[in-house]
């Protein structure tokens, strides 16, 4: 089935002797893709003054629409979430604080809104 596709259905039934039922009224369904992208691979973080340079490999699939970054101080409860909404396969993440530990991950996400799983997650400590 292809992805955003309509398909129309109809049914009629047969009866031990032989029988056939009128068809049913048509109807459809929409096919989605439900198949998620492969995890990225690639994940690299570079440390620089109050920021980290990540990079990672673009995936293969011809229906990426985008990656999610993931990141967060070491210790901290909650990710912060940076979202790329093309095939960008690098970014800069600022203000963080020099000598600091960050944790950083990243999933890819289809045109049909199905994500990868997440990478190992990386670290990186800013520096001067």
């Amino acid at each position: 089935m292809t992805h955003n596709a309509r398909y129309y259905f109809k049914v009629r039934a047969k009866d031990l002797k032989g029988n056939w039922s009128n068809y049913s009224t048509v109807v459809y369904a929409i096919a989605k893709d439900q198949v998620a992208p492969a995890s990225p691979v690639g994940l690299a973080a570079a440390p620089s003054d109050k920021s980290a340079i990540i990079s990672w490999t673009a995936n293969a699939e011809s229906d990426i629409a985008g990656y999610q970054l993931e990141y967060k101080a070491e210790g901290a409860a909650y990710w912060t979430i940076k979202t790329f909404t093309s095939t960008a396969t690098s970014t800069t993440i600022g203000s963080l604080s020099n000598g600091g530990n960050y944790q950083f991950r990243l999933k890819a996400k289809d045109s049909a809104g199905n994500f990868s799983g997440y990478t190992d997650t990386v670290t990186c400590v800013p520096d001067l």
